[in-house]
């Protein structure tokens, strides 16, 4: 039985791959087409592959202005692109997670049968037509709310308007920073309609559709209830929810701070705007900062502090088998955890009123060590074929490795070479921490012998 497991987790994580490499060369060669650029004439292969893996990864990293270089083709796949990259892929993703946090489940009995069925692992097909009916949902209405606000503000025919509308809903739930705005979103610096609702949305779809799908199952099981109190909600989510749900708030929160307090003189970012305006930018640059890559501020005039913030945020990135990029919450949670334990002396980790097995903290500080190791080889890398500076390079490898999207504007000006090392980075981003979850979750067996102990000189 342990086998099989294994090999369908292999199995589904190679559809994964194979998918996302299909879709990318399908990508390309649709916006290689003449009709997909405002110039006539085709597209070189390096502008639409690197445009093809940041769409399909989700990121939003651009080697040219959406707004200006694309055609109306040309931004339909791109966005045609993000959709699948978050649907396609996410679902797929949320199916190994429910699957793996299944098989833990019935192995170590440290969940209720309440909690082991909270995600619905008993029928993947509804699970599916969930997933489409959340993002269908989120989607629609972000696309009306900005379609009609663009069209009564901001002087553009309804239907330009609801297609702007629809561009910037799929690309902020499925978190892909891509605007078909010139300049992108830095006109809407002072709308807060705009900011509050595309950060909302990103939000909302970095979370996670294995949290997305138990807070609604149960939001909407309860209204049914007459006696139903709001406060039964937070109480009965899985500790994967409440561990998204309260870390997303602590990491928004600290985020704002740090970016308001940083930035709030810089006359080249939020120094001269007024205090309300202030603040709705730096929620939105901390909200951004999750994966989504919008920006409403110029990100190459940021301080070298809100620089190092951001990193930090888009290093650790938003919720497992959602939309988001990144080392994933959860798994900087448990470090965290981890990391409680160790200073007070307990002999276990506790998360909430569960007991983390050993083998989720292995493979949190085995995740985290792979990808610090992955990102600091790709900085050397990116430092010896460019000319940029390190604060520059580093910003631009964890945006790509988070999916995030943000740049301080040397994305265009990259070598070819680097611009490939980008598209390696964002693919293992969107791809690779899944697959080396999948397999080290997959190999967990005990060993037949034992060694013998020594401890080693540890601090």
């Amino acid at each position: 039985m342990a086998e099989s497991n294994r090999r369908l987790a292999f199995n589904a994580g190679q559809i994964v791959v194979f998918g996302f490499l299909v879709g990318n060369v399908i990508g390309t060669l649709l916006l290689m087409l003449p009709i997909s650029v405002n110039e006539p004439g085709s597209t070189n292969l390096m502008t639409a592959s690197f445009t093809s893996v940041s769409a399909l990864s989700l990121t939003g990293l651009g080697v040219v202005d959406t707004a200006v270089y694309w055609s109306g083709f040309g931004q339909f796949v791109i966005m045609a692109l993000i959709q699948i990259g978050g649907f396609g892929i996410m679902a797929i993703g949320s199916m190994l997670v429910l699957f793996i946090t299944q098989k833990v489940s019935f192995r170590t009995k440290l969940t209720s049968t309440a909690e082991q069925k909270a995600l619905g692992l008993d029928d993947f097909r509804h699970l599916l037509v969930r997933l489409f009916q959340i993002s269908f949902a989120v989607e629609a209405l972000l696309a009306l709310v900005l379609g009609i606000h663009f069209w009564l503000n901001y002087n553009i025919d309804l239907p330009a308007a609801l297609w702007h509308g629809l561009f910037h809903s799929v690309a902020a739930f499925n978190n892909a920073g891509f605007s078909n705005f010139e300049g992108g979103l830095i006109r809407f610096a002072a709308d807060p309609i705009v900011l509050h609702s595309i950060a909302i949305t990103s939000i909302i779809g970095g979370l996670g559709f294995p949290v997305l799908i138990e807070v609604t199952r149960r939001l909407f099981r309860r209204l049914r209830i007459a006696s139903f109190r709001a406060s039964e909600i937070g109480n009965r989510l899985s500790l994967n929810s409440r561990i998204v749900l309260q870390f997303t708030v602590a990491l928004l929160v600290l985020g704002t701070v740090f970016t308001a307090a940083i930035e709030w003189n810089n006359p080249k970012t939020l120094g001269t705007l007024s205090i309300w305006d202030k603040l709705h930018n730096a929620w939105f640059a901390s909200a951004m900062a999750r994966t989504t890559g919008f920006a409403s501020l110029d990100y190459g005039k940021f301080n070298e502090e809100s620089l190092l913030i951001t990193d930090i945020l888009m290093f650790i990135g938003g919720g497992s088998a959602g939309t988001s990029g990144g080392l994933r919450i959860t798994t900087f949670a448990v470090l965290i955890f981890v990391l409680i334990a160790e200073i007070r002396g307990y002999s276990r980790v506790n998360a909430g009123n569960r007991r983390l097995p050993v083998s989720v903290q292995r493979t949190a500080v085995a995740l985290t060590t792979l990808s610090i190791i992955w990102v600091g080889g790709m900085v050397v890398a990116m430092q010896l074929i460019t000319d940029f500076s390190t604060d520059q390079i580093l910003f631009e490898v964890l945006s790509a490795f988070g999916t995030c999207g943000l740049s301080t504007g040397i994305t265009p000006l990259l070598p070819e070479p680097a611009k490939i090392l980008l598209m390696v980075m964002m693919f293992t981003g969107r791809i690779g921490l899944v697959l080396v979850a999948t397999a080290l979750a997959g190999k967990a067996q005990p060993l037949t012998y034992k060694l013998p102990k020594e401890r080693p000189l540890i601090g």
